[in-house]
């Protein structure tokens, strides 16, 4: 496996131009290099309400506690 990096992301609900809930992760503090100045786009299924994902990130923040980029093969 190529790079690997460890570290904290920041999770926001977002809406798209065409009004449809996401949910982004954007890397903290150092770990900004990790993605290359970028950040993860996670797509709701259709149907999802902006409250339903706000619901949604309020219950991931209670479990997940960071995140793993690997890059490379």
């Amino acid at each position: 496996m190529g790079l690997t990096g460890q570290g904290n992301f920041y999770l926001t609900v977002k809406e798209g131009l065409e009004g449809k809930p996401f949910l982004m992760l954007e890397p903290t503090g150092a770990n900004k290099e990790l993605l290359e100045g970028g950040h993860i786009v996670l797509t709701l299924r259709e149907g999802t309400t902006f409250a339903g994902a706000q619901t949604l990130a309020i219950e991931m923040k209670k479990h997940i506690t960071g995140a793993t980029i690997a890059k490379g093969g």
